[in-house]
């Protein structure tokens, strides 16, 4: 009885799971018309708060640490996040609280399928020509394609976290499927031009294949306490790359890739930083692709975009996380989560998806960390990721 009722948790959480990713990552593409289609993303945030709940009260093996500690975070969070996108982080907390009901691995495969699915969608609409292929003309003349999504950029971060859903679930990676990967890499890389993700998925490819290959078992005590704290080393490295362009942008431009410097100066001279966050109408790429007569004014650094929308609160709590699932995945010696882990923490100083479900569910992992460190602590035991 109790196999069957964990099984029924597990499909459900996946299920909500894989719904929610799919509708969310169905709008940042040309398949739907986003105006008519933003009510069905409110859809799947509330019925994601539904499920979630029903399934916490189903479940009534959670320990009583786990539920102690839920019980200040959640409202500490809701109190942290008094913005016009509070909703978001209602759903993300209540999914990272939930996660220790499921199986991860499930959860990442789920998300894998969502997002090949839209992928599939996309390319299959573009090629019949029943989806528009959006083309840019950036800087130095370079053509750009959005291949059905809102801009060029998206396939680029879609491929880069698939690389990381896949590596995560296999055990081993041939030479073969490296070159693989690398040939699809460049593809997409001729057509959107995306150079800086393009550079980067070429490494953790190699990164992971050399991690997988030589079965690392084991990391030395200076590196171990860089790898805990390396979503705080990078926010700290990635604000003081913007204050020292802030205060010299001529010396610093080399750095301001596609203005990404140069618009968090601006988010933080006209909106600043506080406690709780702050009322901000971002108008992203998507919006202004759409409307041209918006300003755009998006943050795509996730750690400046979280501290000024969201508050140092609860800034300060993510980076908690972020710090709980390191150490967890160093524990557990799961060398191929740690790069991916590493990875993703540099990644997120040029992009925003770090508290974005559609892309990021290792931030899942916070409540699946809390869960078995205290079973782990009662000599319960833990499941290995």
């Amino acid at each position: 009885m109790l196999v069957k009722k964990r099984d029924i948790i597990d499909f459900t959480y996946c299920f909500i799971w894989g719904f929610y990713v799919l509708i969310n990552e169905l709008n940042y593409t040309l398949l739907v018309d986003q105006s008519s289609f933003s009510i069905w993303v409110q859809v799947s945030r509330y019925t994601a708060i539904i499920v979630l709940l029903l399934l916490t009260l189903f479940n009534n093996t959670i320990p009583l640490r786990y539920g102690i500690l839920v019980s200040i975070v959640v409202p500490l969070t809701i109190y942290a996040t008094r913005t016009i996108y509070s909703l978001p982080i209602i759903v993300l907390v209540l999914f990272i609280v939930c996660a220790q009901q499921a199986n991860f691995k499930h959860v990442v495969f789920t998300s894998l399928v969502a997002q090949l699915i839209v992928l599939a969608l996309c390319l299959l609409g573009v090629f019949t020509g029943t989806v528009r292929d959006l083309v840019y003309t950036a800087e130095e003349g370079r053509i750009r394609h959005s291949l059905g999504y809102n801009y060029a950029t998206y396939i680029s971060k879609v491929f880069l976290f698939c690389l990381c859903y896949y590596f995560f679930l296999r055990k081993k990676v041939s030479l073969f499927e490296v070159i693989i990967f690398e040939g699809l890499n460049y593809l997409i890389f001729i057509y959107t031009n995306t150079r800086t993700v393009f550079y980067l998925a070429s490494i953790f490819i190699l990164a992971i294949y050399l991690v997988k290959r030589f079965n690392i078992s084991d990391i030395k005590q200076p590196l171990k306490s860089l790898l805990v704290f390396v979503y705080p080393i990078c926010a700290v490295f990635s604000f003081w790359i913007q204050r020292m362009y802030s205060s010299d942008p001529a010396k610093w431009s080399f750095l301001n890739l596609n203005n990404r410097l140069l618009m968090g100066k601006n988010a933080l001279l006209e909106y600043g930083i506080n406690l709780r966050g702050t009322n901000i109408i971002w108008v992203g790429m998507t919006a202004y692709t759409r409307n041209n007569l918006l300003t755009y004014n998006y943050v795509d650094n996730s750690y400046l975009y979280v501290l000024i929308t969201y508050g140092v609160i609860f800034f300060s709590i993510l980076m908690l996380f972020e710090i709980i699932i390191m150490q967890y995945a160093i524990h557990e010696k799961n060398f191929t989560l740690i790069t991916i882990l590493a990875m993703l923490a540099g990644y997120f100083i040029i992009e925003s998806q770090i508290i974005d479900l559609a892309y990021n569910p290792f931030i899942l992992l916070a409540g699946y960390s809390f869960s078995n460190t205290i079973r782990r602590r009662k000599k319960v035991g833990s499941t290995k990721l």
